[in-house]
């Protein structure tokens, strides 16, 4: 009997109707959490241990520790959640739903960057060698960082057997040798985030009922105040010690990093459920239907951004490189509104492939810009005739 197999029977039983409220607070937990990563690779570029808080240095590197760093492990949770709940198929037919919604997207938008790098001004055609780590992340770093997500993700989808057999027969076993391989990054080229497979983990068990938050929603205000006191007292180790978190012993680092990870995914799902009924979940639920798009596009729409802003030179002054900071979750959402709508208009096929076949009708574009509530669309949309 493989993992697969053995698992069937928690897996059948936990594969049910997603509630609307989890539904909800899951789409705009994905927003917030995306547009909060955008932090991590947005202008002004590095990532120096800051010496004052006052400072572009040390006001960048807060939110990076707090917010940006920190908000990926809840992506990884509901990843998770989504596969058990979700994708009831077989091993087979969620696979190659997976190389759909996966490794084409991986592997188009790093073929742009990489095509983007070749038309540039001194850029050049990487050896063919490098090929299969730019375009796939294959035994290092995509060429877009950020996408390496897509990928781990993509091969945890690869050992789900193992990890449904795992998770159905020993939960806490399963996660406690997770939990060690994330702090050691035992599984050496096999993750590029080692941390990826347990928050992946971590998922399954909340989707398959073999583990429960049952605490959390008791005492939530409780549990997010502890995180954020957490995430706080990270992000102020340069300030109190004179070095970051990151410079310490390996083993520590990333004991550290996985902490750092668990406070971000329980404040992160707490503010989601914050956010529910209020103006700022509404607009969140606006954004979601090309939140893909701006995972994958953003670090490229920044670098065209960052370069206009240079032009009159707006990346001198440190009150304009914050504002530029600040403001980059916007800039992505609005020039990805834009890029949406051309390729709509000119190559229908390739936005579907890019957004792993899910993309947005005209009318929640139009609801995206307007900020009015979607409305049925009178005739078929380009968006429509593709999705």
């Amino acid at each position: 009997m493989n993992g697969d197999q053995a698992a069937a029977p928690a897996a059948r039983k936990a594969a049910q109707r997603i509630s609307d409220p989890v539904s909800r607070r899951i789409a705009i937990a994905r927003v917030i959490c995306i547009l909060a990563v955008i932090y991590v690779h947005s202008p002004p570029y590095g990532d120096r241990v800051p010496t004052m808080v006052m400072s572009v240095d040390g006001v960048t590197w807060i939110m990076r520790e707090i917010l940006a760093r920190s908000s990926v492990p809840l992506l990884s949770i509901v990843s998770g959640f989504l596969t058990v709940r979700l994708d009831t198929g077989g091993y087979g037919d969620r696979l190659r739903k997976k190389v759909k919604t996966l490794l084409v997207p991986l592997l188009l938008w790093n073929l742009i960057a990489v095509a983007k790098d070749c038309v540039t001004p001194g850029g050049q055609l990487p050896p063919l060698a490098a090929l299969p780590q730019l375009l796939l992340g294959i035994d290092g770093n995509p060429r877009i960082y950020p996408l390496y997500f897509l990928r781990d993700i993509f091969v945890c989808n690869l050992l789900l057997p193992a990890f449904l057999f795992g998770i159905g027969r020993w939960p806490r076993l399963t996660l406690a040798l997770l939990l060690a391989n994330a702090v050691t990054n035992a599984d050496l080229a096999l993750f590029t985030n080692s941390a990826i497979p347990l928050f992946f983990a971590v998922g399954l068990a909340l989707g398959a009922g073999r583990l429960t938050a049952e605490r959390m929603v008791r005492r939530p205000a409780l549990w997010a105040g502890c995180a954020a006191l957490v995430l706080a007292a990270i992000a102020a180790t340069p300030f109190v010690f004179g070095v970051s978190a990151r410079s310490w012993p390996g083993i520590i680092e990333n004991g550290v990093v996985v902490v750092q990870r668990v406070a971000g995914a329980i404040l992160f799902w707490q503010a989601a459920g914050l956010a529910m009924n209020r103006a700022a979940g509404r607009i969140a639920r606006r954004i979601e239907p090309i939140i893909f798009f701006v995972f994958c596009s953003h670090p490229l729409l920044l670098g065209a951004a960052w370069l206009v802003y240079q032009v009159p030179g707006l990346d001198a002054p440190p009150a304009t490189v914050l504002l530029f900071f600040f403001a980059s979750p916007l800039i992505v959402v609005m020039l990805s509104i834009i890029a949406i709508a051309v390729l709509a208009a000119t190559l229908p096929w390739l936005l579907k492939a890019l957004m792993a076949g899910r993309i947005p009708t005209w009318a929640q574009l139009r609801a995206l810009v307007t900020m009015r509530d979607a409305r049925p669309p009178t005739r078929q949309a380009p968006f429509d005739k593709v999705a």
